[in-house]
C-alpha cells in the first residue's frame, strides 16, 4: 500500500438490524529506511561488504579517495585501499515508496605492510596466495651475498625491477619458528629464493629418479641452492630436525657430466658427489618467489 491518504469503506450488518456503510479516511505514513551489512575481509587491497535491508537504490562514496575508493554492485560494497590512513565510506538508500532516505557511515583503516627491509632472509613466503605459507625464505636477490656451507662455496647475485611484497601474517607459527609471512605485490622479477617448507614425498628416491622433479615453479635445488639455505638459515647438525628437515636429501647437480649426484646431508653437515646413487634420499623443492 503506497503512502498517502486512502478511502476504506466499512459495511457492517447484522441480523435483524439495518445495514450501515462507514467510511474513514486512512493515513499511511512512511517508514524508516534501513541498512544493514557483514563485512567480509578480502586482503591486501580490498574489502567488500553486502548491504541488506534497504529498499531503495544505493549509492556510496568516499570521503578520501587517496586512502580508499569505494564502489558497488548490486547490494555488494568493494573498498580497495589506496594509501594508508582513514577513510569514511557513506552508503545511501535513496527515498522510495513508502520508505524514507536511509545513510550509514563506515570507517576503514589503512595500514601500511609494505615490506620495506633491506633483506628478506628468514621470513614465511605465501607463494601463491592461498594464505598459508608454503615455503622459507633464504636468498634475497635485492642484496646478493655469498658464503659457504659444508665446505660448498655459493654466489647469489643482485638483481633488479623485482616486486613487491607485504607482510600478510604476523607472527606465524611454523616448522622455523614464529615468523612474519610475506605475499607479493604486482609484476616483476622475483626477490627471493625460498625453501618449500615440507618434503616433496614422505619416501626416499635414488638420485636418477628425482634429480628432474619439477612442480611448476618448484625444482629440486642445486647444491650451491642448499649450501646457500643451509648457511643463511644457520642450520646444523643439531638443529635441523627441528625444522623439520631429514638426513639426507638429493641436489640435482650431477657430478662430471655423469650419472653422479651430489647428496646433502644434514646430519653430518656434507655435501658430496656420490659414487651410489641407489642411496635413499628425501626430496625438497625450492623455487624463486
Amino acid at each position: 500500500m503506497n503512502v498517502g491518504t486512502v478511502l476504506i469503506t466499512i459495511r457492517a450488518s447484522k441480523e435483524n438490524y439495518e445495514m450501515k456503510n462507514m467510511t474513514v479516511i486512512a493515513k499511511i505514513e512512511k517508514a524508516e529506511g534501513k541498512l544493514a551489512f557483514n563485512e567480509t575481509l578480502i586482503y591486501p587491497n580490498s574489502t567488500s561488504f553486502t548491504v541488506s535491508g534497504n529498499v531503495g537504490i544505493l549509492s556510496v562514496e568516499s570521503s578520501n579517495t587517496d586512502v580508499a575508493t569505494v564502489s558497488i554492485s548490486e547490494n555488494t560494497v568493494t573498498v580497495k585501499s589506496i594509501g594508508a590512513g582513514s577513510a569514511t565510506i557513506t552508503i545511501e538508500s535513496a527515498e522510495s515508496i513508502g520508505y524514507n532516505a536511509e545513510k550509514v557511515t563506515y570507517t576503514v583503516t589503512v595500514e601500511d605492510n609494505t615490506f620495506k627491509e633491506e633483506s628478506g632472509v628468514g621470513y614465511y613466503a605465501d607463494t601463491d596466495g592461498d594464505g598459508t605459507p608454503d615455503g622459507i625464505i633464504f636468498e634475497d636477490f635485492k642484496k646478493g651475498g655469498s658464503g659457504s656451507w659444508a665446505g660448498q662455496s655459493y654466489s647469489v647475485s643482485s638483481s633488479t625491477s623485482l616486486k613487491d611484497y607485504y607482510i600478510s601474517q604476523k607472527n606465524y607459527e611454523g616448522t622455523f619458528g614464529t615468523r612474519d609471512v610475506l605475499s607479493s605485490i604486482g609484476s616483476g622479477n622475483g626477490r627471493f629464493y625460498v625453501m618449500a617448507l615440507n618434503d616433496y614425498r614422505s619416501y626416499t628416491y635414488k638420485y636418477t629418479e628425482c634429480r628432474d622433479i619439477r612442480l611448476k615453479e618448484w625444482h629440486v635445488p642445486t647444491k650451491n641452492e642448499f649450501a646457500a639455505f643451509g648457511n643463511e638459515l644457520n642450520i646444523t647438525t643439531s638443529n635441523y630436525s627441528e625444522y623439520g628437515l631429514k638426513g639426507l636429501y638429493w641436489s640435482s647437480t650431477t657430478y662430471n657430466q655423469g650419472s653422479r649426484g651430489y647428496a646433502v646431508s644434514f646430519s653430518s653437515c656434507t655435501i658430496s658427489a656420490e659414487s651410489n646413487n641407489a642411496i635413499p634420499g628425501y626430496v625438497r623443492l625450492c623455487r624463486i618467489f
